[in-house]
């Protein structure tokens, strides 16, 4: 079942290319630069210093407490109001169950998180859930994480129980929360369609105390389920995005850092997954997850003892 809310729309740009023989002037104008420039040679490349690997200044402590918060969606409420949605709230998601236990199953009972789940949430709740996450002291905090499985739309538009609302708006109460959160890594994981456009595939060819000045956006990652306008799925397992992402942690936690699994996720849901579903058009299509990243060190899961506790 694709994560679609609405009919996939087909659009297409049309475009000419001037083929024209270039004449005289044309050759002329290509050969003049149309940038200042002077006949001195460029200095050389300064030359970059060997990168020292430094556990302590290079890899993530990931020793303290792991937090995630799974914000699931199966059913909307009746009032939902929206104009994409005027003839009715949007669809049910089946099986967000299975992914919600996924998660549990590896990142609870394997890797040390604390996992508070919450299901079918109004928009403000969330808000104020994140935030609350966001002001806690975290100074024995070593990462956190928000999962969402919703519908979702273009532009970055996910739909909490009812109205839709911008995943920015969780990522800056993280970002800008308590000062303890300061250089830890903040992660997104996002599980919604990002518009109704399917991807049809096509062939390959070979061929220590101290305080730093940072950037507010930095230590975040956001991994989402597809690209920019197009649908993303799930069957009677889960979502393609969060059981391949489990798979991927559960075999490699011990080799290999967070940023190298997200690629091995991209990969599998790539090459390894296709839709079938009775709708021609909807059959054996593709899905490309996508990662923006501003992580500053290595992010890699280290043992832990087990635990029976859930977050405060």
């Amino acid at each position: 079942m694709a994560e679609k809310d609405s009919s996939a729309s087909k659009m297409a740009e049309n475009s000419s290319t001037d083929r024209r023989p270039a004449s005289s002037a044309d050759a002329e104008l290509l050969r003049q630069p149309t940038y200042p420039h002077d006949d001195q040679s460029l200095p050389p490349l300064r030359p970059l210093q060997p990168l020292p690997f430094d556990p302590l200044t290079r890899v993530y402590d990931m020793t303290g407490d792991k937090i995630m918060l799974i914000f699931g969606h199966s059913e909307y409420l009746e009032t939902f109001s929206y104009r994409k949605y005027e003839n009715g709230r949007p669809k049910s998601r089946n099986y967000t169950d299975r992914d919600v236990r996924r998660l549990e199953e590896v990142f609870s009972n394997e890797l040390g998180f604390l996992i508070d789940p919450h299901q079918d949430l109004k928009y403000d709740d969330i808000h104020e859930t994140v935030k609350k996450l966001s002001k806690r002291d975290h100074r024995n905090t070593s990462c956190v994480c928000v999962v969402i499985l919703t519908h979702g739309n273009t532009n970055g538009e996910l739909l909490a129980a009812d109205q839709p609302y911008e995943l920015e708006s969780l990522v800056a109460l993280l970002q800008k929360g308590n000062e303890w959160l300061v250089g830890k890594p903040k992660l997104f994981i996002v599980q919604a369609c990002r518009g109704g456009n399917v991807d049809k595939g096509q062939l390959q060819f070979d061929g220590s105390g101290d305080y730093s000045f940072v950037s507010t956006h930095a230590d975040t990652l956001v991994l989402r389920s597809s690209v920019e306008g197009f649908l993303s799925w799930r069957d009677e397992d889960g979502s393609w995005l969060i059981q391949e992402l489990c798979r991927v942690v559960h075999a490699t936690q011990r080799q290999l850092d967070f940023l190298q699994m997200t690629t091995m996720v991209t990969s599998l849901v790539v090459y390894d997954r296709a839709s079938s579903t009775d709708d021609p058009e909807y059959d054996n299509t593709k899905q490309t997850p996508e990662v923006r990243s501003t992580l500053t060190k290595l992010l890699r899961f280290t043992a832990f003892v087990p635990h029976s506790g859930a977050v405060q």
